[in-house]
C-alpha cells in the first residue's frame, strides 16, 4: 500500500540537470521487499508494483547502490560510498556519482539474473549524445563486467496515469498484498480462491474466455476472487483499455512448456513494453 506525502503525483522523476527536483514522495510496500520503500516517482512507484506482482522476479531493490563513474566503483553500501568519498576528498579528486533507481532479481531458465533499472519519464529520456546518456552509458558497461544488466525504461507518465491501466496495477497489487495480514490472517477472497481455482481454469480451458463475474457466480463467490487468477499470472486480462470489473474478459494463460505458452508472462509483457530499446540500440 503506498501513500502519498506531495500533491503532484504526475511530477517528473528526478530531472537531467535538475537531479535534486522531487515532485513526489511516496511510501511503498512490497512483498519481495521487507523494508518500506520512500520512492521518487509515480513510474518508479508502478515499476515496482508491476515487478512485485510478476511471477518472474524474486527481488526487488530500490535505490541498490550507488555507482562512481569517473573512478569505475560499484558502491554497495552507505558506507562503502561515505569511505569512498572520503578517499577522494583526501587525494583531491572528485566522483562522477549516480544512482540506479530499482535492483532486480529475475528468474532466468537456469538460476537468476540482475538487472538495475533506470525509470524516466518520455519526456525527459535522454538524449544520445548528452553527458546524462554518457553516465548510463558508462554504468552498463561496469555491470556487464560484474554479470550484471541495465535497462531503461520510460513512459509518458502523465497519460499513463490517466489510462485505466495504472489504476488496474495498484487494485491488482493491493489485493495481492491483502492476501494476508501481519497476523497471519488470510483474506476470505484468497481462501475462496484457493478452493476454487482449478474448477476456474478448467471453465477457461473448456470455453476459451469468459468474465470475472461469470466465474465467480459460477460458484457463489465474490469477483475479488478471481482476480487472484489474474494476480497468479494463471489468466490473462486487457488492463490497458477498461478499468478492472465484474465484465472484464479473462483468459486462461497456458503453462510455462504447454504448445501455445506465451514467451512471456503478462506482467512481464508488460514491462517489457516500458524499456526503452531505441536508446539499447544506439549503443550496441
Amino acid at each position: 500500500m503506498a501513500y502519498r506525502t506531495r500533491i503532484n503525483p504526475l511530477g517528473a522523476p528526478r530531472q537531467v540537470g535538475r537531479r535534486g527536483a522531487l515532485r513526489q514522495t511516496t511510501f511503498l510496500r512490497l512483498e519481495k521487499n521487507d523494508a518500506l520503500l520512500t520512492v521518487e516517482s509515480a513510474l518508479e512507484v508502478l515499476l515496482a508494483k508491476l515487478l512485485d506482482l510478476s511471477n518472474d522476479v524474486t527481488e526487488i531493490q530500490y535505490q541498490p547502490c550507488t555507482i562512481d563513474i569517473a573512478h569505475e566503483r560499484l558502491l554497495l553500501t552507505h558506507e562503502a560510498l561515505q569511505e569512498h568519498r572520503t578517499e577522494l576528498k583526501r587525494a583531491g579528486l572528485k566522483g562522477v556519482f549516480y544512482t540506479p533507481d530499482l535492483r532486480v532479481t529475475w528468474k532466468v531458465a537456469v538460476g537468476t539474473t540482475i538487472e538495475l533499472i533506470e525509470a524516466k519519464d518520455a519526456q525527459w529520456v535522454p538524449d544520445h549524445q548528452d553527458e546524462y546518456a554518457h553516465k548510463l552509458r558508462c554504468t552498463q558497461q561496469l555491470l556487464e563486467s560484474v554479470g550484471a544488466r541495465f535497462g531503461l525504461y520510460e513512459a509518458n507518465v502523465r497519460n499513463l496515469y490517466r489510462s485505466p491501466f495504472a489504476s488496474n496495477i495498484y487494485k491488482l497489487h493491493a489485493t495481492k498484498l491483502r492476501r494476508q495480514d501481519a497476523m497471519g490472517t488470510v483474506s476470505p477472497d484468497y481462501l475462496d480462491y484457493l478452493h476454487h481455482r482449478e474448477h476456474w481454469l478448467t471453465h477457461l480451458s473448456d470455453r476459451g474466455e469468459s468474465t470475472i463475474l461469470e466465474l465467480a457466480e459460477s460458484v457463489g463467490t465474490t469477483a475479488w476472487a478471481v482476480w487472484h487468477l489474474l494476480i497468479d499470472e494463471l489468466a490473462s486480462c486487457d488492463l490497458t483499455t477498461a478499468a478492472l470489473g465484474p465484465n472484464s474478459t479473462i483468459c486462461a494463460v497456458p503453462p510455462p512448456g504447454h504448445a501455445e505458452a506465451a514467451t512471456v508472462t503478462p506482467f512481464r509483457a508488460a514491462l517489457l513494453g516500458m524499456r526503452n530499446r531505441t536508446w539499447e540500440q544506439a549503443h550496441v
